[in-house]
């Protein structure tokens, strides 16, 4: 079966089943763009992990892709499209996530970020809110 049309397949199962299923849809659409209009069997593992992997680093975003694809050939292999998974069998450990910094650091340091510079805030203001650490400390 050639894969766009079994991805299609797999995207109106899981939305028949009431997962919104999203972005999970872009990323299977991007890989079927990437792959072109071949037939299931013949994906290879190289240009899957090509896909995948990207131009740049591993990210939590490495692992998201595999997790959809992962889904999507245990659909194929469980409905006798193909056999076998082109998916790498060695899995990159994920990034650690950003560490934002606890609320009394914060009060200590007792700086602010607006736009791109960093303003320092009157002794007066209690803390930030886990919202506008989260949003600026990646400034």
């Amino acid at each position: 079966m050639q894969l766009p049309e079994l991805t299609t397949r797999s995207i109106d199962f899981k939305r028949a089943t009431g997962m919104r299923f999203g972005s999970e849809a872009w990323v299977l659409r991007a890989f079927c763009r990437a792959m072109g209009d071949i037939d299931l069997t013949v994906v290879r593992p190289d240009a899957v992990l090509a896909y995948i992997a990207g131009d740049g680093p591993v990210t939590s975003f490495w692992h998201h892709k595999f997790k959809i694809l992962n889904g999507f050939y245990r659909f194929a292999i469980a409905r006798g499209y193909t056999q076998t998974s082109p998916l790498p069998t060695t899995i990159p450990q994920c990034p650690p996530p950003p560490q934002i910094p606890p609320t009394h650091l914060c009060r200590q340091w007792s700086l602010k970020p607006t736009g791109f510079f960093w303003v320092k805030l009157p002794l007066g203001r209690p803390h930030f809110s886990l919202y506008d650490m989260a949003l600026y400390y990646i400034v």
